[in-house]
């Protein structure tokens, strides 16, 4: 595939990774159901049928990140890669957790606000203010972001590896024992740094393979990876442990990629939203709670309006951030930059 191809299909993906991404917080049915619990239909429907797909977001998006950072890479290019990470994605990442930390400090002194939120007498000081910049105490979903920043500081070791085919082999046996052993690793998710450094592997010893020309072979090797993934999955709702659910989790980016037609994105088939993913992500969340939280005043116990809901909510969570981030775009273009690191 030509590049111009390739950064169409990195846009695609990466935007149905935003979507998998708002499902995954849409899950309404302890606000409109509560007294079900896990075993009401509503519940599995949304937490184990749709989680069952929805789950290998992160996970794509790590490898997609990988795979960005380390195609083309040689070491001498690591300084401005740096560089440019430090405007679309540290900036921005620091930015929206000063933003959510104001907010909950704000509210947690407005009574209404406070029993809204469920926030109360939030400190105000600059080890809260710091903690909350660096360690997303009042941003939980950036969590993923922190383990990027973590993996895009940690590339040159990773690159150690990835240079050489020798290399590579260590770190896939150093990666099977980690696997096999799964031990408790502070600040840096194990799952994070095999994803990452996988997409980065792909881009580096696989590029023949995964940026090809769409062909009728990828799309049986993405069904047979995508299938494998799912006995995978199914073996994990068995044995409840980590390791199948994370050949499950690269088996279905793997798969997804090739079977994603790149033709089928035409040269003008990238729509405005799909470039705003960094905004989107950043505030999906705030919109989805409250739609979920106004809805369900109006129709509380009714899980048809409830899984109605569940279903269009990308589409809901797209339109307002879409909208929101139009108008920053139009009237304060600077701050806009900088929320979306950048892009668009």
């Amino acid at each position: 595939m030509t590049d111009a191809q390739f950064q169409r299909k990195v846009t695609w993906l990466s935007f149905l990774c935003c979507v998998l991404v708002i499902w995954n917080h849409a899950g309404n049915a302890d606000l409109f159901l509560p007294g079900q619990g896990t075993n009401g239909f509503l519940w599995r429907f949304e937490y184990e049928y749709a989680y069952s797909v929805i789950r290998a977001d992160i996970p794509f998006f790590l490898m997609i990140s990988g795979y960005r950072f380390f195609r083309g890479f040689e070491l001498k290019k690591l300084p401005g890669k740096w560089l440019r990470r430090v405007r679309s994605l540290l900036v921005p990442y620091l930015l929206w957790n000063l933003l959510y930390y104001a907010a909950d400090a704000a509210a947690s002194r407005i009574p209404l606000l406070s029993e809204i939120t469920g926030r109360t007498g939030i400190p105000v000081t600059a080890e809260e203010i710091i903690r909350a910049a660096v360690f997303f105490t009042h941003n939980p979903v950036f969590w993923f972001m922190f383990q990027l920043i973590l993996l895009v500081i940690l590339a040159p070791v990773i690159w150690i590896f990835l240079r050489s085919k020798a290399g590579c082999l260590v770190m896939l046996a150093g990666f099977a024992v980690l696997w096999y052993v799964w031990p408790a690793v502070p600040v840096l998710n194990p799952d994070a740094l095999i994803y990452f450094s996988l997409g980065g592997m792909a881009a580096v010893r696989f590029r023949n393979v995964t940026e090809q020309a769409w062909s009728i072979k990828q799309l049986l090797l993405g069904c047979a990876s995508l299938a494998a993934a799912a006995a995978f999955y199914r073996y994990y709702r068995i044995v409840q442990t980590p390791q199948p659910i994370v050949l499950y989790s690269i088996l279905v980016p793997a798969g997804l990629w090739l079977v994603f037609n790149e033709r089928w994105i035409s040269k003008d088939g990238i729509r405005p939203w799909m470039k705003e993913t960094f905004f989107i992500y950043a505030f999906h969340f705030v919109v989805v709670r409250a739609v979920n939280k106004t809805v369900v005043r109006i129709f509380p116990g009714n899980g048809i309006v409830a899984a109605i809901l569940f279903t269009v909510m990308p589409l809901i969570a797209v339109a307002v951030c879409h909208g929101l981030a139009g108008f920053l775009r139009k009237n304060v273009p600077p701050l806009y930059s900088l929320l979306n690191g950048g892009r668009g």
